[in-house]
């Protein structure tokens, strides 16, 4: 039978299968019986994949008869909740049913999933199936931070994912901020045009070096494409016919500047009465009037006409600098701000028909350390205890989980779920969070949590954390470390049926090195290296900053551990990378994506590595001129190559993001490449210089960053 995610909760297999086409031709019926939008579009889905797996397309009219129908008392799935759903399958046809509307999609795609193509033969195994999920809320957060220019499509397919791994709820970060990074100005995202706030926009740029194109990618300024053509409302529409709730995330007080920028009198005030442009004055009535009024054009507009009753207002990470230090806010404890701050935004959306408000634990937890029934009575005092989910988060190292306080991860309040990572950094690509969700799904199942939504950005090239993670929240899993290494031989045995031993060895050789939270011990994270870490404003550097120097001067405080773990590093990706891009791979999208993941890491070690062998090495005349120019142009062709692969496996709208940081370091090794040849031309000797190698006037520098 075949591999496929969620793994269904109970099946009996009989050996048999039974063939019910041939490809292109048709053998079988499909029918439904009801009528549900839910139930229609179950239907959509077998006709759409009966065309892509064997090229059967309408009418289905063979004798093999495949009936979807909603039977809420069948004994079978009897008291697992109104996702659950049976599938018989026997030499005369299938039958589909379930427990509401919403559990026929997933026996869609269930049924899909066990077709198999036998040279003509199209055929389905002999079995039985009850399946039913572990958690009732199973999902992803999308954060705005890289998905500026998903088309309509695209979200469309966002939730078509999801869906097929029977996760029903994609939070939409709609407003957040974040500090300065790219073109000398703080990240804001915004994503609903609000008719009220006509100002509220923070349109963005894409620029890159494009391989593909060979020459430079320049767009102008643009809104987010969710933002211009206003269609937060249909993805939240076509997600209920799927059974994905699409609902917002509106931040607030933290991750929160272009709000107070716009209108400084809502702004936290510094101790001269001067707007700081950050966070929010809650002693102010004119912030809750603005505040209420936007979130009513998304209620209004976007929620209700769609029957959903979900909102999450963030409140995480809130820094000194947003709190309002006014003469009526700074006579309060910050503590008392906060939780009244919190019960008046709850108090509102209740009045307002929301039936479920997310909030995050971290200021509760790590800040005033209060998560406990003593909060959970000013919830209830205050009405709004019924409607509060407790949004507990967690992305750090493994030896660090909840930093060291998850003794004191409680039930205290009834809602509540646990947050994982699933994928965030487009450049590490094809990730393996797997331990750090695994993790986390064990604590919500002791605790009897609603479930997991992970924090995350969509790109297919993440198939492997969503994949784990429906795992995760549908099928009972093995202990904390067991399921991961479970999870990726099933995964390699789907994705790699003729050799799957090497790939699963291939990959194990490398996967504990794409995430900090895969190994005990402590080298250094990949992201200590990237370029993205250095891309923020940070006190007392120079902005934009010169990473590479950064970076050398980094491997030149400790070589030991810093050069010796990229060489670690660049070994294993090497190894795993003769595997996946030769021609015992099984060719996939699935191993486009590793390749592309592998060969960034292994490029990209090399290039620190060989950019530090030229930094200790030319002022020494160890390496000549003649030398450093061929591994400067062999860097280039690497970066241009793993640049080109990026182009041709990631996801169009938002690949620029990914592009843009590997532009910043091809411009970093042409400006070397003409330092060197500088040198030759002068009949010097060049010593490689990191602090002096960058142009900063250069207008391309100023271009990039």
């Amino acid at each position: 039978m075949n591999k496929f995610f969620p793994t269904p909760r109970e099946i009996t297999d009989s050996g048999k299968y039974v063939k019910i086409a041939t490809l292109a031709g048709c053998g079988f019926s499909v029918k439904a019986k009801g009528e549900s939008d839910i139930l229609e579009s179950a239907l959509e889905y077998l006709t759409v994949s009966f065309n892509e797996k064997c090229a059967i397309l309408p009418p289905f009219e063979g004798k093999f008869k495949i009936t979807l129908e909603i039977k809420p008392r069948d004994s079978r799935y009897a008291g697992k909740g109104a996702e659950a759903y049976a599938i018989s399958i026997t030499e005369k046809g299938a039958s589909l049913v379930s427990a509401t509307d919403k559990g026929s999609y997933y026996a869609a795609v269930t049924l899909i999933n066990l077709l198999e193509l036998r040279g003509n033969g199209v055929y389905l195994p002999v079995c039985e199936i009850v399946d039913y999920p572990k958690f009732t809320k199973r999902g992803v957060l999308v954060e705005s931070r890289y998905n500026d220019f998903m088309t309509l499509e695209d979200w469309k397919s966002a939730v078509d994912d999801f869906a097929t791994l029977k996760l029903n709820k994609m939070e939409v970060a709609v407003y957040g901020c974040w500090s300065m990074q790219y073109d000398g100005k703080p990240t804001w995202q915004q994503y609903i045009p609000f008719k009220s706030a006509p100002d509220f926009n923070d349109p963005k740029t894409r620029k890159y070096y494009s391989p593909k194109r060979g020459g430079w990618v320049n767009i102008p300024e643009a809104q987010p494409e969710i933002y211009s053509k206003d269609f937060f409302g249909e993805v939240i529409s076509y997600g209920k016919k799927k059974n994905v709730e699409v609902f917002p995330l509106f931040n607030s007080l933290g991750h929160n500047t272009l709000l107070p920028t716009i209108y400084p009198e809502i702004s936290a005030k510094d101790e001269n009465g001067a707007p700081t442009n950050s966070g929010l004055c809650t002693s102010e009535e004119k912030t809750y009037e603005t505040i209420f009024t936007l979130y009513d054009e998304i209620i209004d507009r976007y929620l209700l006409p769609n029957g959903i009753t979900s909102f999450a207002v963030g409140l995480d990470e809130v820094t000194d600098s947003a709190f309002c230090k006014c003469p009526l806010c700074r006579a309060r404890e910050k503590q008392d701000i906060f939780i009244d701050h919190a019960i008046r935004l709850l108090k509102y959306l209740k009045a307002r028909g929301m039936k479920e408000v997310y909030v995050y634990n971290d200021m509760f937890l790590y800040i005033f350390d209060n998560l406990d029934e003593k909060l959970a009575k000013r919830f209830k005092d205050a009405g709004v205890y019924d409607i509060i989910v407790m949004d507990w988060w967690n992305y750090g190292a493994r030896d660090d989980f909840f930093r060291g306080l998850a003794h004191k991860i409680n039930k205290c309040f009834e809602k509540s779920i646990i947050r994982p990572m699933s994928g965030y950094w487009h450049w590490q690509g094809w990730s393996d969070n797997t331990l750090n969700i695994s993790e986390c799904a064990k604590k919500a199942e002791e605790l009897g949590f609603d479930g997991m939504i992970s924090y995350s950005t969509y790109e297919p090239c993440l198939d492997y954390n969503y994949a784990f993670l429906s795992e995760s929240c549908w099928a009972d899993i093995p202990g904390v470390e067991e399921a991961p290494i479970a999870f990726a031989e099933k995964y390699f045995e789907k994705n790699y049926p003729d050799n799957t031993k090497d790939a699963l060895d291939s990959w194990m050789h490398i996967r504990h090195r794409l995430h900090p939270y895969n190994y005990k011990e402590k080298p250094p994270a990949n992201s200590e290296f990237a370029q993205y870490g250095f891309s923020y404003k940070k006190a007392g550097l120079d902005y934009p900053r010169n990473h590479i120097a950064e970076i050398m001067a980094k491997l030149d405080s400790n070589p030991e551990r810093y050069v010796g773990y990229l060489t670690e590093l660049n070994a294993r990706a090497t190894k795993a990378y003769e595997f996946f891009s030769s021609d015992k791979a099984t060719p996939s999208h699935v191993n486009e994506n590793v390749i592309t993941t592998v060969a960034e890491q292994m490029s990209y070690s090399e290039e620190m590595l060989t950019l530090y062998r030229i930094y200790k090495d030319s002022p020494t005349g160890k390496l000549q001129n003649g030398e450093i120019l061929e591994l400067v142009k062999k860097l280039i062709r690497a970066r241009k190559a793993q640049m080109l692969r990026i182009e041709n496996s990631r996801l169009e709208s938002i690949r620029h993001q990914t592009l843009r940081m590997m532009t910043v370091n091809l411009e970093y090794l042409w400006e070397l490449l003409c330092k060197v040849e500088e040198a030759i031309a002068a009949g010097e000797q060049f010593v490689y210089d990191p602090e002096a190698t960058l142009d900063r006037t250069a207008p391309v520098f100023k271009f990039l960053r």
